[in-house]
This record gives C-alpha cells, structure tokens and sequence, in this order.
C-alpha cells in the first residue's frame, strides 16, 4: 500500500463534484489563454494526471489500447489491408480488460472474503472502452472520410469534464461541435447548465427526495419480511427511486455538458424528460440516449443482421445495457424486463396496424395518457431490479410479487 503525506491523502479524499468546482475556476482560463496549438494537449494531460493520480495502472491500461489505436492509424497509408487487423485487436484488447474487470467486480467481495485480495477495477472502463470500440468500428467503416488528429483523438478518449458521467459521446459529432473560439454565450450557457444540475442534486435530490426515502425506507426493510409492508409504500419507494435516479444521471448530465461548453466542446445531449414517455419505445429514446445509440449500432443491428432475429437481437442489447452498469444478475435482470418490454411493445404495435386507426381526437389522447401511465407504471416496476445490488434476483421476484398484493 502506498504512503502519501496528509496533504495528498487530503486532496485523494475529494468527491468528484469538489475536484469539478475547483477546476472549473481556473483551468479555463488558462485553456483559452493559451495557444491553439496546445489546447487540446493541455486540457488532455490534465485529465490523464487526474486519473494516473487516483490509479496508474488504470492510466497505463486505457492509455495502452490508444496508443495501440493512434499506431495502427498512423500505418494505415503504408500497410492498408493490415491496418484493419491492428485496430480490431485494440478493441478485442479493450473488451477484454472491460470483460476482466466486469468479472472481478462481480466477484470482488467473494475474493476479498476469500483470499483477503482487495480486486483491482480500472476507473471509468466501462465508459472508455465504449468510447474506443465506437471510434475503432467507425474509423474502419469511413477511413479517411473521418478526420483524424492524434490530439483531437487523445482529447476525444479523456475529455476530463466527461470522463466520470458521460455521455458516450460520438466522435464525428464531438469534433464537429468543438468551437476554437472564445464567446461569452457559450460560457453562460454552460454555467447555467451547471446551475441546473446543481439545483437537481442539492436541493430536489438532497434536500427533498432523499428526506423522503428516508422517511419511507424506515417502514420499508427490502431485507425483512416483505409481508409485514404495504403495497402502497413499496410502490410509492419505488416511484422516488426511480425519480432520484433519473435526476442524479441527469443532474451529473447537466455538469458534464456546462463543464464542456465552458471550454467550448458542445456534447450530446443524455436524457430528455423520459418520466414523459408514453411508450417503452420512447423511453428508451429519452432514457441514456447515448448508450442506447451505441447499443443500438454496435449489438442490435449486428445481430439482427446476421441472425434476422429481431427478438433475439433485443434481449441482446438489453443484456448489454444491464450488465455495463454492473455485472450482476440483478441488473441483467432488469436489462432483460426491458427487452421483454420491447419485444410486446413491438408485437401489439405490429397487430395495431392491421386494425382499423382510430379518428378520433379525445379517444387518440386518452389512449397517449393510458399509454404513458403504463409505461411509467413499468419503469417503476423495474426499479424493484435496482433497489437491491448485487445477485438476489429471489428477492426481487418476492418484491414483483408484492406489487401485485401477492405474498409468498
């Protein structure tokens, strides 16, 4: 175990929201002070400090596979055809290391009871090998159609404002969207966004959401008898856990992409009120919008090419999706519940057409309200996936059950 001195060990305690604030005052004006030249390098460096200062072997980890990326890319005039081989090994490297660490956090604490081994999880892999796979699979496709630099790509990968919240942001897009220039409307744009997601995560999920699933946590025990609970009180802790999540993404949303736009870098855009959804489908087209695209891109239609499966090609994806958060069985069964989703959505939708469309104005917009209050009465439903981390996919069946006033 390292030693540091107190005054490290101080700054190694800071939450990430500290270290954001107190970049913020003074990293930007040193970016736009200095010359263009050295800006993406500058702001680059930092990031990589910033994580070989948490964890080296993180840095040495995800920094390897990009170089072996830039490398491969650098070769391609002079040994086309094997270009290609370079870089699907750098992502079969990055799979790989996102698979290992998947496994090792799922088992982390049986080893660590075990072996008394403390598991090593690389910072941020999840969101980094996304990022990479995206950029290797697209670079292939277009080659020199999409413009390439290694300090727009080195600045693609480690964008320090993105790094720990996302979005997955689509290369062609980002470097499209950067701005050389300084302008004082995009740096109020920013400070307000992060003012919104301040106000989320203070004030709505601090002081207000979190009082409350206090309150209704001390009734609700998920690790008692779940006879002794009221349905009611189950459903209403669901509801403000699913509400809490979507604000904290999003409030994390919010600061990423007011950071970014302070330095000029116009990011994608995360959630998009998807407590407003009135499909399944449209949820999941406001819900995590950039790890849907990347899901929908790189796995569904993949397979759905291959097998010409599409129900196959949707419990894929949402697999996908729920073990990427975390690699266990509870939230790949929550990925599957809303692949199960999907797949009726679909099934019903494809019957409608065959029938008659209905005219009406006032029955149209009462169908679109059932519709939402189904939709979110299911998300809800999921919740009960997420309450509880980890394996006891038995104790979520116990919950579906109360839900619908069944005790076993």
């Amino acid at each position: 175990m390292y030693q540091y001195p107190v005054f490290i060990n101080l700054i190694k305690n800071f939450t990430n929201l500290e270290i954001f604030s107190i970049g913020l005052l003074f990293i930007p004006i040193i970016y736009w002070s200095a010359p263009k030249k050295i800006r993406f390098w500058f702001i680059s460096l930092i990031s990589l400090g910033i994580i070989g200062f948490f964890d080296i072997l993180s840095l040495a980890i995800i920094f390897s596979a990009a170089i072996i990326v830039d490398i491969g890319i650098r070769l391609k005039k002079t040994y086309p055809k094997k270009t290609n081989n370079i870089l699907f090994f750098s992502s079969i490297f990055v799979l790989i290391a996102l698979l290992i660490s998947k496994l090792m956090m799922a088992f982390s604490i049986i080893i660590y009871e075990e072996f008394n081994f403390e598991v090593f999880l690389p910072l941020g892999i999840s969101y980094y090998s996304f990022k990479l796979i995206h950029f290797v699979v697209e670079y292939t496709r277009k080659g020199a159609n999409l413009p390439y630099k290694t300090d727009q790509f080195i600045l693609y990968l480690f964008l320090p404002t993105i790094f720990f919240a996302g979005p997955i942001q689509r290369y062609d897009l980002f470097l499209a969207n950067i701005e050389n220039n300084f302008s004082w409307e995009s740096i109020t744009y920013g400070l307000t966004r992060i003012a919104y997601g301040l106000i989320k995560q203070f004030f709505i999920i601090g002081l207000i959401i979190n009082q409350s699933t206090l309150e209704i946590f001390q009734e609700l025990h998920l690790s008692g008898p779940l006879d002794q609970i009221k349905t009611p009180t189950i459903w209403f802790f669901l509801l403000i856990f699913y509400l809490k999540i979507y604000l904290n993404f999003s409030a994390y949303t919010d600061l990423a992409i007011g950071a970014s736009r302070v330095f000029g870098f116009r990011i994608m855009e995360n959630f998009n009120w998807p407590i407003f959804a009135i499909t399944i489908d449209n949820f999941w087209q406001r819900w995590h919008m950039t790890l849907s695209y990347w899901c929908r891109e790189y796995i569904y239609f993949p397979i759905l090419s291959i097998y010409r499966r599409p129900i196959l090609a949707s419990y894929a994806t949402f697999a996908i999706i729920g073990l990427w958060h975390s690699f266990s069985l509870n939230r790949l069964f929550w990925g599957l519940m809303h692949g199960t989703a999907l797949v009726v959505y679909f099934f019903l939708k494809k019957k409608r057409k065959s029938a008659n469309k209905m005219e009406n104005i006032f029955l149209k917009q009462a169908q679109n309200i059932f519709s939402w209050g189904v939709t979110q009465a299911f998300v809800t439903i999921s919740m009960s996936a997420l309450v509880i981390e980890g394996n006891d996919v038995y104790q979520v069946y116990l919950i579906l059950c109360k839900l619908f006033f069944i005790t076993i």
